[in-house]
């Protein structure tokens, strides 16, 4: 009994962590534009209107992704859903990456807002 006892506390305690982790990484990744807005304004040769357009669109599906990712860990199980959002969030970490690196102003935009469906939802998790 107790080794199960150890089993279950070590799999939310590591969940706990894997969650912490990710909200770290939400905020960092949220605001980490803000810092290099001339960088990205410079390097990518977009406007300043352009580039907010960067954060809008992080915000834009948050209208309604937390209420579809909350009924979603009703249903599937928050393990489950926290695994495929961190997922889709690394896949637009990577297109916000690959986006500055090839100066792609609309892969960057579209990873933007990959991320904006994903890390807000994590919040609900």
């Amino acid at each position: 009994i107790f080794a199960q006892a150890m089993m279950q506390v070590s799999a939310r305690s590591t969940l706990a962590a894997l969650v912490c982790w990710c909200l770290f990484v939400n905020h960092y990744a949220r605001d980490v534009t803000g810092a290099l807005e001339r960088e990205i304004e410079h390097d990518v040769r977009v406007n300043p209107t352009q580039f907010q357009a960067l954060n809008s669109i992080y915000f834009a599906p948050n209208i309604v992704m937390p209420l579809l990712m909350g009924a979603a860990s009703q249903r599937y199980g928050a393990e489950f859903m926290l695994l495929l959002v961190s997922a889709f969030a690394a896949l637009g970490h990577a297109m916000v990456g690959i986006g500055g690196q090839t100066y792609s102003y609309a892969l960057m935009l579209v990873g933007r807002a990959i991320l904006g469906m994903t890390y807000e939802s994590i919040d609900v998790q």
